[in-house]
């Protein structure tokens, strides 16, 4: 596959997932962050009347330069950061120099994102990757699909129409982050 990347099949979320189920009052973090503060951070991107289905770790602030958040650089790691040693760990295991944006989502069983393409100046320079914690889905990029389960780790293409059904009969839980484009990326190894 040429959009899609499988990068790891089995690698072991057992830390992560435990941490996320035996704390669900993390998935309610953006609704009660402050209306000002969440103004700044998402300028209305932030999912809404569904923030129970995002849990940040690094979120997107909004650059007064810029128009929109889709072509800000600026992000700003959140306390939620500090809870998921496994993470980091997970990024240092894959030699990420960098991570821009990171959160984990959320999707009921049954549950779709429409085919939509991340448009922006912001993504015209970040890879996005995807670490599957908890259930089964199917991810489609362009005429590209990806059957993903609990522990795979995958690149894809979001410049290019993608989206994704949960198949599974639990929620679908994923960790998705943005890195800026770089040869040692895990991706470009395979």
């Amino acid at each position: 596959m040429k959009h899609i990347k499988l990068i790891n099949e089995n690698y072991d979320v057992s830390g992560i997932k435990k941490r996320i189920l035996d704390d669900p009052s993390m998935w309610n973090m953006v609704s009660q962050m402050v209306e000002d503060d969440r103004e700044k951070y998402c300028n209305g991107s932030c999912l809404s009347g569904i923030e129970s289905s995002y849990l940040p770790l690094i979120m997107a602030v909004l650059d007064p330069k810029m128009e929109g958040i889709k072509n800000s650089d600026l992000v700003k790691p959140l306390p939620t950061l500090d809870l998921f040693e496994e993470v980091r760990e997970f990024w240092f295991k894959y030699e990420f120099k960098t991570i821009a944006r990171a959160a984990f989502f959320r999707l009921p069983p049954g549950g779709r994102v429409p085919l939509h393409t991340d448009i922006g100046q912001y993504y015209q320079t970040k890879d996005r990757y995807h670490l599957v914690i908890q259930g089964d889905y199917e991810y489609y990029t362009g005429d590209e699909m990806i059957n993903a389960k609990e522990g795979m780790f995958f690149w894809f293409n979001n410049k290019r129409a993608h989206g994704t059904v949960n198949t599974g009969d639990v929620d679908r839980i994923t960790l998705v982050f943005d890195t800026p484009h770089d040869p040692d990326n895990p991706h470009h190894k395979l």
